[in-house]
């Protein structure tokens, strides 16, 4: 059972990356300083909301499994691309891997309980 909460903590703080991830992104887009502001807040925000929606153990919208998952590989996906193009290769390989041991451990851990 610790751990199984051990890899729930590392689960919350790969999604808190996910989100720095996204507003970093955002950040970045474009030249003026208030589509900066506003991508930066927005973007990571729209996720969140997408997170909550739909990927969240306590998700109000029941969706398939299948689906749930493969949104949320789309989102840890695409952080691990937007960190790439942004020329942090060290830190993309690392999100990836990690992100990938924890989620096949967690689907291992909550088969056998």
């Amino acid at each position: 059972m610790l751990f199984y909460n051990i890899n729930l903590a590392i689960r919350f703080l790969l999604e808190l990356i996910l989100l720095a991830v996204y507003s970093y992104a955002g950040f970045k887009v474009g030249k003026s300083p208030i589509l900066h502001w506003a991508t930066g807040i927005l973007l990571p925000l729209a996720v969140a909301v997408v997170w909550g929606l739909f990927i969240s153990p306590k998700a109000p919208i029941d969706i398939p499994y299948i689906l749930q998952l493969s949104m949320e590989v789309f989102l840890f996906g695409l952080a691990v691309f937007l960190l790439y193009v942004f020329n942090y290769v060290g830190l993309a390989g690392s999100l990836a891997v990690i992100y990938f041991l924890n989620r096949a451990i967690l689907l291992f851990l909550e088969k056998g309980m």
